[in-house]
């Protein structure tokens, strides 16, 4: 069984490539422009249908791949991405026969007789664990458990993973597949541990603890099992509830700015952040409050970083793009080949484009890649004679790259649900400039910071769409 599934992830991995290739090699030649577009669409469409059904079959961290692509819904088309977003809320329930065999092992009893009621039912179901309704010494409350056996499992698909991203390195395109996947380990191994999951919990509902619009749920049991969490149930809506979605819209910019807010905070002042902030992961409340939940997935700043990451906004609030390179460099981002000047070129393109492109645009929903105009890039980067595959082998994969690429796009997607009429930026602005710049520099462009943050993060993010297209640049 374990042969098999290997055998069909790298089978099924070839096939989709093989699919893109002849698509964009060969299938483009026979056909006009606007044809081509059309049938591309509906190629990303029918793709992104069997990666769905083939995670769903796979299971484990695979749902977790697929989770992490539907929410980069501001880079893949809306074909592409529409599919993939069941897998954040839809992924299969396990028998309640397993989930209580787990709880039975870890407790060391029966369940029905440490907790008060269990709901046999799932209410959420995730690529490693699934979450019960139950009650707790008179409690409502959210019982997260680990799928048995999971950790086998999960071991043994790290390892095809692994092997099939060194093959996408070897034959399609270079990449620095290595520290990628070194990440996405950590993140994963991260989350199969609910006991840390739970100090994660208290650590973050103490720095919020003060915050009137941002909760964060209680855990109830205190247990040295890895496998079991207990918290208390929190009532409320997600964003992407139709019943929230039709609330007027001072309501949800309202939200968007809480969100927002949140994050400033976790990163600048914390160094301390919710790495996973899709919209199954966000609660709204009746009285308005933000509830995260789900901390498996939970990231650090060192304070090396933030001194980093104050040297590239101070440089870009002023276009000081030497000095944005400097701060790379003192993150850890460059070379010592890395050609400078290069760089340098790229991130002032990058930035100018980036603001050409926000300027112009009429919503922030599901932007498409046409707007993107990648052929524009290609054109640009043969000028200074280089390719993104040539910038990235020049570049050291920044720490966290994972959460912050992860945490970036699903900020962008949830803004885009709340308010798909202002980007990033127009709520970002005030409170960056209240929380970490105490009012300084106020009559500066703000624009200008966000779009510096964004470049060097998009400009490696991109290198995963050429991973379909092959080298085409």
């Amino acid at each position: 069984m374990k042969l098999f599934r290997t055998l069909s992830a790298y089978l099924f991995s070839f096939y989709i490539a093989l699919q893109f290739y002849f698509h964009y090699n060969v299938r483009k030649k026979f056909m006009s422009k606007e044809a081509f577009a059309i049938a591309t669409n509906d190629k990303w469409h029918k793709v992104s249908i069997q990666i769905k059904n083939k995670i769903l079959k796979l299971g484990g961290i695979y749902i977790k791949l697929g989770q992490f692509l539907s929410n980069l819904n501001h880079f893949f088309p809306e074909e592409f991405i529409a599919p993939l977003q069941e897998l954040q809320d839809r992924v299969p329930n396990r028998p309640y026969k397993e989930i209580f065999q787990r709880l039975e092992s870890e407790l060391g009893m029966d369940p029905n007789d440490f907790f008060e009621y269990i709901d046999k039912n799932a209410i959420a179901s995730a690529s490693t664990a699934q979450v019960h309704f139950g009650r707790y010494k008179g409690r409502d409350v959210a019982i997260k458990v680990l799928y048995p056996g999971i950790e086998v499992s999960i071991a043994n698909d790290l390892k095809v993973i692994y092997y099939i991203l060194k093959w996408i390195n070897g034959i399609l395109i270079a990449f620095p597949y290595q520290e990628l996947f070194t990440q996405l380990k950590s993140l994963i191994q991260q989350e199969m541990d609910l006991s840390l999951e739970r100090e994660n919990t208290v650590k973050m509902r103490e720095l919020f603890k003060n915050d009137p619009y941002i909760r964060i749920p209680e855990p109830l049991l205190f247990h040295p099992s890895k496998s079991i969490l207990v918290t208390e149930f929190v009532y409320g809506m997600k964003i992407t509830d139709p019943q929230f979605l039709a609330k007027d819209q001072m309501t949800k910019s309202n939200i968007a700015d809480h969100l927002i807010q949140a994050y400033i905070k976790m990163v600048f002042r914390f160094r301390f952040f919710h790495a996973d902030p899709h919209p199954g992961n966000l609660i709204i409340e009746e009285n308005g409050k933000i509830c995260f939940i789900d901390f498996g997935a939970v990231a650090k700043i060192t304070a090396k970083e933030e001194e980093a990451l104050v040297m590239i906004l101070s440089s870009s609030l002023i276009s000081d793009y030497q000095g944005m390179i400097k701060g790379f460099d003192f993150l850890g981002i460059l070379k010592e080949n890395t050609d400078r000047a290069k760089l340098i070129a790229i991130t002032e393109y990058s930035m100018q484009k980036m603001k050409r492109i926000l300027t112009n645009l009429d919503s922030f929903q599901n932007i498409s890649l046409d707007v993107l105009n990648l052929e524009e890039d290609k054109i640009f980067l043969k000028k200074i004679q280089t390719s993104i595959q040539d910038l990235i082998a020049e570049l050291n994969l920044p720490a966290n790259y994972i959460s912050l690429q992860r945490v970036l796009a699903q900020l962008v997607g949830n803004l885009a649900l709340l308010d798909p009429y202002k980007s990033i930026f127009d709520y970002s602005e005030r409170p960056f400039r209240e929380l970490v710049l105490n009012g300084q520099n106020a009559t500066l462009p703000f624009q200008i910071l966000w779009d510096g943050l964004n470049s060097v993060l998009r400009e490696i993010g991109s290198s995963l769409y050429s991973f379909f297209k092959k080298r085409q640049l």
